[in-house]
């Protein structure tokens, strides 16, 4: 049997530095404000290096007795050091084969393999953490030789291959719509370094904002959020780089990253649906992004899906989706929602700023009303007017707005279950609500299509089947 890679030692060895570096601060913190100033004891530094050699140890004794094997079509991995665990994994049971490798394994031309399962959720079922890119690739080659000879459907034939230019990847991470989430973060950073900026820095920099008054505080929120800007469009550029697509097969072969360089591998069977998003930013401009809905395997992203390309332009969807998947480039013509549905996305998008409506004759709220609810209708006029589904025999396509308009194309055997919903409300206009779940890394994905009318439900009904669509 083989051993991974001695680097697993060191990288082992930080990563849990990292998970204890929180209660370290908090102990040496003590130790520096303690000991009526006198600093950090010499009691503490011993027992700190012995922590940090108990931890190089017994890195060192976990390397030793982790093995690995493949043999007779069978994964073997033999691991732990208080508690022995022998694991056996079938080539039948096999979905993915993936790697990735960080700074560190790339200076040493190493990667990580994760080999997943259809039982496998949250996380990969059988992990190498460090190994030669020769030994990934022979093993990798090995597994697929093996998995073919069973899977009467797997094509050795390769097709097109797609790879993002830089300029490409440049106009997806300014128009990633990430902004908020980066504003937000450093909002929080900035409110905890108030916590300890000197008293007399502090009354320097109010002093200076409200000597500007208002325009002083535009500035500042607006040096926030080009900060927030540029470091959400750096993050993307660095989780995308190198993107590339190929059509391998039975399955897409997915690579990208710079600091930490993944590769996924993803069967044409597994992909539940397709999820295509044109962000608030990217939408006049034509532009979207394509991802899948993957049925089990580990998070391979943060919404538990897969890109499939970050950036497209809406008139290449199709095209990409025939070279790609062709079994889901469906030409469509939506179906709209029923006029009468209006009246309620409308009601719906400006209820949150009802609260301002008792206060009309103090001219602010007067002012934040009207500033508020414009905007408001038109978001709920855009979310009735883009708001659809489309049906054939085999195929369901869902299109909602919530800020992002998004497009759900799925099979008919893939949808799990189908709740067709309708409140006191809704019966008075005669309309529904429709939510379907399908497979996904996450158990299950829901989505959700509002105020479709009687026809479209009887059609749905009908198109699902009576024993398994469920109604409320």
């Amino acid at each position: 049997m083989r051993r991974q890679h001695p680097i697993v030692i060191v990288t082992g060895f930080f990563r849990e530095l990292r998970s204890l570096l929180l209660p370290i601060g908090i102990s040496f913190l003590v130790q520096l404000t303690g000991q009526n100033g006198l600093g950090v004891s010499p009691g503490y530094l011993i027992f700190m290096s012995g922590v940090l050699a108990f931890l190089l140890i017994f890195g060192f004794i976990r390397w030793l007795f982790f093995k690995y094997e493949y043999d007779n079509g069978s994964l073997h991995i033999k691991k732990g050091v208080l508690i022995k665990k022998d694991r056996t994994i079938k080539k039948d049971r096999i979905q993915t084969i993936n790697t990735e490798a960080g700074i560190i394994l790339r200076m040493f031309s190493l990667v990580s393999l994760h080999i997943e399962t259809a039982a496998s959720s949250g996380e990969s079922e059988f992990h190498i953490s460090a190994l030669s890119k020769e030994e990934a690739d022979r093993l990798k080659q090995r597994l697929a030789q093996d998995m073919a000879t069973t899977d009467t459907h797997t094509s050795d034939s390769d097709g097109p291959t797609l790879e993002l230019s830089f300029d490409r990847l440049l106009v997806a991470g300014v128009t990633s719509g990430s902004v908020g989430l980066i504003f937000g973060v450093l909002g929080i950073i900035f409110s905890q370094l108030l916590a300890v900026i000197p008293e007399t820095v502090m009354e320097v920099i109010v002093d200076s904002i409200v000597a500007t008054s208002l325009i002083g505080i535009m500035i500042v929120l607006a040096f926030l959020l080009l900060l927030s800007w540029g470091l959400s469009t750096i993050r993307f550029l660095i989780r995308f780089a190198f993107f590339t697509v190929k059509h391998e097969g039975d399955r897409l072969k997915i690579s990208r990253g710079l600091i930490v360089r993944k590769e996924f591998s993803i069967q044409f069977h597994r992909i539940q649906s397709i999820y295509i998003e044109e962000g608030v930013l990217r939408q006049p401009f034509s532009l979207a992004s394509i991802q899948a809905e993957v049925a089990g395997g580990s998070e391979y992203e943060d919404a538990f899906r897969i890109s499939l390309i970050p950036i497209i332009h809406t008139r290449n969807v199709q095209r990409f989706l025939s070279r790609f998947i062709p079994e889901y480039a469906v030409k469509h013509t939506l179906t709209p929602l029923p006029k009468k549905s209006r009246r309620r996305y409308l009601i719906r998008a400006a209820l949150p700023f009802v609260f301002l409506i008792p206060l009309p004759f103090f001219w602010f709220y007067t002012i934040a009303f009207f500033l508020l609810m414009i905007p408001a209708l038109f978001l709920g006029w855009l979310r009735y007017k883009d708001g659809g589904h489309y049906m054939d025999k085999n195929n369901l396509m869902l299109r909602t707005r919530l800020l992002a308009r998004k497009t759900t194309l799925t099979k008919k055997p893939h949808i799990q279950s189908m709740l067709l919903n309708r409140s006191i409300l809704q019966r008075f206009r005669r309309l529904c609500t429709l939510q379907i779940n399908v497979l996904s890394a996450n158990q299950s994905a829901t989505y959700t299509l509002k105020d479709l009318s009687y026809e479209d439900l009887f059609a749905l009904y009908t198109w699902f089947g009576p024993e398994k669509a469920l109604k409320s």
